[in-house]
């Protein structure tokens, strides 16, 4: 896993920069990533999401898109404003019912898959879930972060 320390007031921020699967002691784990693309002319968002095991297999996708006037921190999801609060809840209670549950943020070149199928979202009518098929579009990143993580 490659990580990229950053120096803010004194403070060093570690920002991970490639993929990594969960920790080894959460055998039977996902892990699920997740990148927004936005499309502000057509006031869209697009989604994408890549599931895969501990030992990064790939289990599930999706590419959707969202008719929302969002901007990107929203479309991430960023805590601080107001006006994602419903969807923060709305996760929130989603995930009430997960024994374990963890969110870091992952910069886009250790999220490659999610994002190419956030933007792969602008070809499609609303969504697009693929379950134990990995879209040929991504099959390249999916590759490059399995070789990534076996060399750490």
């Amino acid at each position: 896993m490659a990580v990229e320390a950053i120096e803010v007031s004194n403070l060093v921020v570690e920002q991970i920069t490639s993929w990594s699967p969960p920790p080894p002691l959460t055998a039977g784990c996902l892990k699920v990533n997740v990148d927004g693309a936005i499309f502000s002319t057509q006031r869209m968002v697009r989604i994408g999401v890549v599931i895969r095991n501990e030992d990064g297999r790939f289990k599930a996708a999706l590419s959707k898109k969202l008719m929302a006037p969002l901007g990107a921190m929203e479309a991430e999801k960023s805590p601080r404003l107001a006006s994602v609060a419903v969807v923060i809840i709305g996760m929130q209670e989603l995930c009430k019912d997960f024994i374990q549950i963890e969110f870091t943020h992952v910069r886009r070149q250790g999220n490659r898959p999610a994002h190419v199928l956030a933007k792969h979202a602008s070809s499609i009518v609303e969504c697009i879930v693929w379950i134990e098929e990995i879209p040929y579009y991504i099959e390249q990143d999916l590759i490059h972060d399995a070789l990534s993580f076996s060399n750490v």
